[in-house]
């Protein structure tokens, strides 16, 4: 099957199963023969269902014969209907439509599934590179935000000019009639008014056919099919009037969302200007590329300012569309037909953490969680953007800034809350305190050397050095069996005080603190990394599942130090990286050199030499503190 071809068989499938409670029995399995006799093949019987529900639907003459023409090439192609082994094809893919989607779209539907549905249809368009960003889906989520910012309710008359599936009219529309169901408590009335709104207070346009139909079927999933939703270029070929049913008449559009194609002018600020342009009144809310605001549609934006107001400017999480598109995105909200002057204040919100983590795992059950407050901070946005900073709560002052921006601009629409450069004494502090760091460090490693080299080694640690005598031990008869923590990923961590090893170098492999209700490891034990990294661990912490504790709890504490040394010298030797990870079972296993007295490790010697080398160090770092001091008493 072609590409288009597959989106309409899922359609057509999907709207003759739906039915019509005492009108139209919905299509079952067992109603498909496939049978080579003319007017009975499935695609026939498949398409007189489609006629039967939209007839009772009540859809405008004009629409239902554009669905029905656009289907019907598809329904009753030769192809699809032949018999093979006793079935057609069409019947094939019907069977396996209502076997694996059925259940989920007889119950009861939410745009979360039409959302997931609509998704994966996308994904069969075959769409050229170039094109991938301009048929990105607009997840729920952002949709509600944008119909909340256009200040939709039950009265309001609301426009999509590159409507996609339909997603954004789908949330207004929900809206409206949470809105309706408010305010209206005769059931007559509110009967009157949910029709009223489904069939004249949406509009939708959208220039591809393949996802016009997708926009035309999840309307009708989402229990309408009588909006206006137009096959049409927004740019030239449309008026501003009713597609079905008031066809004379101007749509009095009060409300403006949109999520444009960004490969169209001014990364789609065009559709921005058109739109705005045929209001009288209202508010707009578009989710659109950054760099639109910030010098790709300057004489767009002039123009749009000349005659209406920008209100808020809104930076959203760089991963939104995470699998889809990459691109850091915008949403802009406009007061229409009010020019925009110099002394009006612009919200201006960071709100790159919206509460929500973002993966792209294909076999994961959910790749969007909530974890931080996610509803309450998109629902808080909104009141800001409509009453100001007084409704700050979850986010902070430096991602809320009220501003002015140039009319006359238009690339300086993207700001941030002013950071104040002044340095102050915290600054100060920290700049000598890493500066000293890195002096006393170096000092540190020079005497080493210089120790090391010239054999300026105290006389009691060189007699004992050259006395010793090693021997190769097994960790796990030295210690018993070695542990491991369990794997906590970073998503998941709640803050707290308790260190959590994962691996590396930079602050001794501590990654985070957390306060979970993890396995928390004695101080005075040892840990070994992945890639076969030992240290030595005085506190208390937790571990995930690639480090390997060994318990030296009971050891003295310089003597610990000791095999932390020997034990890293020989597990890391190269071997382990990020293809062959150090495990438990290789702590178990390892052998290290350590002295030894009467076939027994020698910890008391052990003890002693890390003292000594300790007064070595401690010794150098007293002796460059006092240089240090008659320094700085000089200045």
């Amino acid at each position: 099957m072609s590409e288009n071809d597959r989106v309409y068989l899922v359609a057509s499938s999907i709207i003759a199963t739906l039915g019509v409670p005492g009108k139209v029995k919905p299509l079952e399995k067992e109603d498909l023969k496939s049978s080579p006799e003319s007017g009975e093949t499935d695609g026939e019987i498949v398409l007189r269902k489609i006629k039967a529900f939209l007839t009772e639907k009540a859809l405008p003459e004009t629409k239902k014969e554009l669905i029905i023409r656009t289907l019907q090439n598809t329904l009753t192609s030769d192809n699809l209907n032949k018999i093979t082994a006793g079935e057609t094809q069409l019947k094939r893919v019907f069977n396996k439509i209502v076997d694996d989607l059925g259940r989920y779209y007889k119950i009861g539907l939410t745009t979360d599934f039409t959302g997931k549905l609509f998704n994966e249809m996308y994904g069969w368009l075959g769409f050229s590179q170039d094109k991938l960003n301009d048929v990105v889906l607009t997840p729920s989520y952002v949709a509600k935000l944008l119909v909340k910012l256009a200040r939709v309710d039950r009265n309001s008359y609301v426009w999509d000019f590159a409507t996609g599936s339909a997603g954004l009219l789908v949330a207004a529309m929900n809206e409206m009639l949470i809105d309706a169901k408010k305010h209206i408590t005769s059931p007559d009335e509110l009967a009157r008014k949910e029709a009223t709104i489904r069939a004249e207070q949406l509009l939708g346009l959208e220039v591809l056919p393949s996802i016009y139909m997708l926009a035309i079927l999840n309307m009708i999933l989402m229990g309408d099919g009588s909006s206006n939703i137009l096959n049409k270029d927004s740019l030239h070929d449309f008026d501003g009037k009713y597609g079905f049913g008031k066809i004379t008449e101007k749509f009095p559009a009060s409300a403006f969302v949109l999520n444009p194609p960004y490969s169209a002018a001014g990364n789609g600020m065009i559709f921005v200007e058109k739109a705005l342009g045929m209001m009288d009144k209202g508010y707009a809310a578009i989710i659109i590329q950054g760099s639109s605001g910030s010098g790709k549609a300057t004489d767009y934006n002039r123009r749009i300012l000349e005659k209406h107001t920008l209100l808020a400017s809104i930076k959203m999480p760089i991963d939104l569309f995470i699998g889809k598109s990459n691109v850091q995105t915008y949403v802009y909200v406009f007061r229409v037909n009010e020019p925009h002057q110099a002394d009006d204040t612009v919200k201006f919100i960071d709100f790159s953490n919206d509460g929500y983590t973002r993966t792209n795992r294909k076999k994961a059950s959910i790749n969007l969680k909530d974890t931080s407050h996610a509803k309450e901070r998109y629902e808080e946005v909104v009141q800001l953007v409509r009453f100001g900073k007084d409704k700050l709560n979850y986010l902070t002052e430096k991602e809320y800034y009220e501003g002015k921006i140039d009319p006359k601009n238009g690339a300086d629409w993207n700001q941030a809350a002013p950071i104040d450069t002044r340095p102050t004494f915290e600054d100060f502090n920290k700049t000598i305190t890493d500066s000293l760091s890195w002096e006393v460090s170096s000092l540190i490693k020079r005497q080493a050397e210089d120790e090391n080299r010239l054999g300026k080694i105290t006389s009691p640690l060189k007699q004992k050095l050259s006395n010793v005598h090693w021997r190769s031990f097994i960790l796990k008869d030295l210690f018993g069996k070695s542990t491991r923590g369990k794997r906590l990923k970073s998503e998941d961590r709640v803050p707290g005080s308790l260190p959590f090893v994962t691996a590396g170098e930079t602050d001794e492999g501590v990654s985070d603190f957390i306060g979970n209700n993890v396995t928390v490891f004695s101080k005075n034990t040892i840990t070994i990394d992945m890639f076969g990294s030992a240290k030595y661990r005085n506190y208390n912490y937790g571990a995930d599942d690639h480090i390997a504790v060994v318990h030296t709890e009971n050891l003295n504490k310089n003597a610990a130090i000791f095999v932390t040394s020997a034990i890293h010298k020989s597990s890391h030797n190269g071997q382990f990286d990020y293809g062959r990870n150090f495990y438990a079972k290789d702590a178990d296993a390892l052998r290290i050199l350590l002295p030894e007295k009467e076939g027994q490790p020698d910890y008391e010697l052990m003890a002693f030499i890390v003292s000594e080398v300790k007064k070595l160090v401690i010794k150098g770092l007293v002796d460059y503190t006092n240089k240090l001091l008659k320094i700085y008493s000089t200045l």
